[in-house]
């Protein structure tokens, strides 16, 4: 692998489509009001991976409508198990062989993506993502505030905290993945475009790839 390292997104990039928009259909399956919640989680995350709302912001809203139990999250996980990309899959061997220099940074929550990864080739100190908080009696009631990824730039704030060093390409399909090259913390990005294709995002980016074999094709032919 020419760059140094691989920074890889989750949601809408190893899986197909957004973490938290599978929980609202698992947590909301009795709520009369179901469909309406899901279009407003949807259009709120939208917001926040073009870049219209804070993160932060977006985050906190949609965790504020979820109205997720810890035994909805039991069921979340097998079934993003079945989004994950093909092209994650058939391309087993890359990840195999670079597993010490690519890392998963993700505005989703880690405690998901480690087991929905537990099966491939991916270091969990390896995997950053959120952590939820909870009351006492499991329901899901914010995000920890002390975790960066909480937060507005979180995905920069984190990157800075690793100090990689070399030089990083960047894989993902959100604004988030795009200021970490236009805060000069990665050399090239790469618009992920397989799932969902998001313009102001688009823009930013080096390259575009519809699936990982046009990501390792591009990042293997980079000098």
């Amino acid at each position: 692998m020419n760059p140094s390292y691989l920074i890889l997104d989750f949601d809408n990039t190893i899986v197909q489509g957004e973490t938290m928009d599978d929980l609202a259909r698992i947590s909301l399956s009795n709520n009369p009001e179901r469909e309406a919640v899901i279009s407003e989680i949807k259009k709120t995350t939208a917001l926040g991976m073009s870049g219209a709302m804070p993160f932060d912001e977006s985050l906190s809203k949609r965790l504020a409508l979820l109205h997720a139990h810890t035994s909805h999250l039991e069921k979340l996980v097998p079934s993003l198990k079945e989004k994950i990309d093909p092209s994650v899959i058939a391309n087993i061997e890359f990840f195999k062989r670079h597993t010490d220099n690519i890392y998963i940074v993700s505005g989703g929550f880690k405690s998901v993506i480690d087991q929905v990864l537990e099966e491939l080739p991916f270091y969990k100190d390896h995997i950053f993502g959120n952590a939820f908080t909870f009351d006492n009696d499991g329901w899901i009631i914010g995000a920890d505030e002390e975790n960066p990824l909480s937060q507005q730039h979180g995905k920069c704030i984190l990157l800075e905290s690793l100090n990689l060093g070399g030089s990083g390409a960047i894989v993902g399909d959100g604004m988030s993945d795009a200021e970490l090259k236009l805060k000069g913390l990665a050399d090239f990005f790469i618009a992920y475009t397989g799932h969902v294709e998001r313009e102001p995002v688009i823009m930013h980016a080096d390259e575009t790839a519809a699936s990982f074999d046009e990501v390792i094709h591009q990042i293997e032919g980079w000098e």
